[in-house]
């Protein structure tokens, strides 16, 4: 999600470290030399000097390497609720009816380690309007309280989650519904928020989604509304659905037609590989949910059309799969597609 421009942050960053050394030098006694003064009796022992003392060094501390904190988080899952679409320009997660309803979702990332300090309404205030002012906004912002906001003739109603970990987030709810109708949906997200460490994927929830059991073996969960097509052999199709604005495909790559390809043995990421080729794709990268995917956009007489292709393996070889739509609709559909997509399971 882009950041850049996100400037509803409800947290303030501050690490202070303030380091005091002192150190101490001790003087050396010198040396006694042997007396000038004469001597009235015969000297019977040779004369001693006082034991010189060699010089010492401070003892020094030994320093370990830099090591990386037990909870390092790479990234946050969050499962927005439906409709709710990816607002390019600001990088938040706009309300379905927006402008009309300007609820939204934000995750705002702060440094690595930073206190997370509360904020009164004064100071969210003045936050709020010198991040307007620094985007060249010329929108209004009251406080009245930390859970209550006015811009531009709306209200928003704050539900705001500080994270602090080895990454803090500040992931805000803002309802602007006069009735508080997105209450459910925004605790339903927020029981959703995963943290993530290296190598961890999170779990999405299925039970809100349609699920289909296509007639190639193939099943997944999506929105409502999409229906199964029958293809003709020639066209290469394992499977197809499609809606108004959705398209789903589904490849099916048998061991024996690998191994007449010459590939007795491949992993997943070795299938992605040539996928990637046949399609002239990106390189396949693994998401928050696990899938290994790689989107695509392409013009053509329709118009410009993105495609999220993910990879999977099934007892008897592999499958592509992959979701397309019209490219203006992708901040509608491009974290949706990611969702569907962990939930396919092939035979």
């Amino acid at each position: 999600m882009k950041t850049g421009k996100q400037f509803l942050a409800l947290t303030l960053g501050l690490l202070l470290v303030l380091g005091l050394f002192a150190g101490c030098q001790q003087e050396k006694a010198p040396a006694t030399e042997p007396s000038t003064e004469p001597v009235t009796e015969p000297v019977t022992e040779a004369p001693t000097e006082a034991p010189t003392e060699e010089p010492t060094e401070a003892p020094t501390e030994a320093t370990e390497p830099a090591t990386e904190p037990e909870d390092a988080v790479t990234n946050v899952f969050l499962q927005e609720p439906e409709g709710f679409f990816v607002d390019t320009t600001t990088g938040f997660l706009r309300a379905p009816g927006f402008p009309d309803d300007m609820s939204y979702i934000s995750v705002i990332p702060t440094p690595q380690n930073t206190a997370v300090l509360d904020m009164s309404a004064e100071q969210y205030e003045a936050a709020m309007k010198l991040s307007l002012a620094a985007m060249g906004q010329d929108a209004e912002a009251t406080v009245e309280s930390v859970s209550q906001l006015t811009m531009s003739g709306a209200t928003f109603y704050i539900t705001d989650y500080q994270i602090v970990a080895s990454q803090n987030y500040s992931i805000t709810f803002a309802d602007a519904t006069a009735d508080g109708a997105w209450a459910d949906a925004f605790d339903q997200a927020a029981a959703s928020i995963d943290l993530l460490k290296e190598g961890e994927t999170a779990t999405a929830d299925f039970s809100d989604l349609a699920k289909y059991d296509l007639s190639c073996g193939l099943s997944l969960s999506a929105m409502e509304g999409l229906a199964e097509v029958e293809t003709e052999e020639e066209s290469g199709y394992d499977g197809y659905m499609e809606s108004d604005d959705v398209l789903f495909f589904a490849v099916h790559d048998t061991k024996e037609e690998l191994l007449e390809a010459g590939y007795s043995k491949l992993s997943l990421e070795q299938y992605g590989k040539l996928v990637s080729e046949a399609y002239e794709l990106d390189a396949f990268s693994t998401d928050n949910l696990g899938n290994l995917y790689v989107t695509d956009t392409d013009t053509t007489d329709s118009g410009e059309i993105f495609y999220y292709f993910t990879v999977v393996q099934g007892t008897d070889g592999f499958w592509t799969c992959y979701f397309a739509c019209y490219n203006d609709l992708m901040p509608y559909y491009v974290s949706a597609f990611s969702i569907w997509a962990s939930s396919i399971t092939v035979p």
